[in-house]
């Protein structure tokens, strides 16, 4: 899967503004925190468990550049509502 997402990333010609990092949420929160970087947009498809889509908003809000835009994927009552608890 993680192949087929990097052709599509790089046959549509977004390679220059997606930044593949195949790493766990945490990790990958961590890193940008220490390397100071900042994100436009965070899209995170990661656990539905409520603790963890809570501590994943609490990291990467950290990352999200003021005016930033914030994508949790899942976002549905019917079937995550973990999710959208947590989001709330």
């Amino acid at each position: 899967m993680y192949c087929t997402f990097l052709t599509n990333v790089m046959r549509t010609g977004h390679d220059d503004v997606i930044v593949p990092f195949p790493v766990d949420t945490s990790t990958a929160a961590k890193f940008f925190l220490r390397k100071c970087m900042e994100a436009d947009a965070i899209y995170l498809d990661a656990s539905h468990e409520y603790e963890d889509v809570i501590a994943n908003l609490v990291a990467y809000w950290e990352v999200l550049r003021p005016g930033g835009v914030f994508i949790d994927d899942d976002f549905d009552p019917l079937w995550w509502r973990s999710v959208v608890r947590a989001a709330h």
